[in-house]
């Protein structure tokens, strides 16, 4: 399937000049050597910090950004391999999620067999829902209780489901999520933007930056805009 390309996850301007740049970035290598410092390029070679050699990825634990974390609203779609993305779900379908990313300046279209949840509150504990699958999402209340049915339609505002009990009508404002599938932990490997954005495919280091493939969208993400690299 082609991919699509989505523009720069980050404000204008790659190319930043040095005094742009955090002068507090640390990378902590597999030696527990800690090599701290500004962070000017990420390359396929590996971390270049402002002041001595490029530290190969294969010796990089993990990269911390100092930069100011992003105010995050706490909606947030949660992928199957363990992406979270901040932003307003625009629809659902049985077949898919059309998504506008905070982080980004377009809508994608999610395939729904890579989603796995709808997080609609801040901190919902999604990931200990069982049973839901793509054609039978189960619907987390904020209030605590749990619906399971059939999709059968959205809107920016609903989302109405066939439980046994007939068709229901919930409002998003009252869901603390939609839950599609299993939903993975936050750990593991993962570009972490300042927004709190887990993106968990593997990354194409461009020295400014990355590309990275985000449910078949290619996506290019600024250096200014990242805040850890956990490997």
């Amino acid at each position: 399937m082609r991919k699509r390309t989505q523009g720069v996850w980050a404000p204008a301007g790659l190319l930043l000049a040095a005094a742009c740049l955090a002068r507090g970035d640390l990378v902590e290598t597999a030696a527990v050597r800690r090599v701290d410092g500004r962070v000017v390029a990420l390359s396929a070679d590996g971390v270049q910090p402002a002041s001595g050699a490029a530290v190969a990825w294969a010796d990089v634990r993990r990269v911390v950004f100092d930069r100011p974390p992003v105010f995050d609203s706490g909606a947030r779609l949660r992928l199957r391999d363990g992406t979270s993305l901040a932003g307003v779900a625009r629809r659902l379908t049985r077949d898919a999620v059309v998504f506008r990313p905070a982080a980004a300046g377009g809508e994608m279209t999610v395939p729904m067999d890579r989603v796995a949840a709808l997080q609609l509150a801040a901190g919902a504990a999604l990931e200990a829902v069982r049973g839901a699958d793509a054609t039978n999402p189960v619907v987390v209340l904020r209030s605590g209780l749990v619906r399971s049915g059939g999709l059968v339609a959205s809107s920016a505002n609903n989302v109405l489901l066939k439980t046994p009990d007939g068709l229901e009508k919930f409002p998003l404002e009252n869901l603390a999520g939609i839950v599609f599938g299993p939903v993975p932990p936050a750990a593991g490997p993962a570009v972490v933007l300042r927004n709190g954005d887990r993106l968990c495919g593997p990354p194409q280091w461009t020295g400014a930056g990355a590309r990275m493939d985000v449910a078949g969208t290619t996506v290019a993400v600024g250096l200014e805009a990242l805040a850890e690299i956990r490997r």
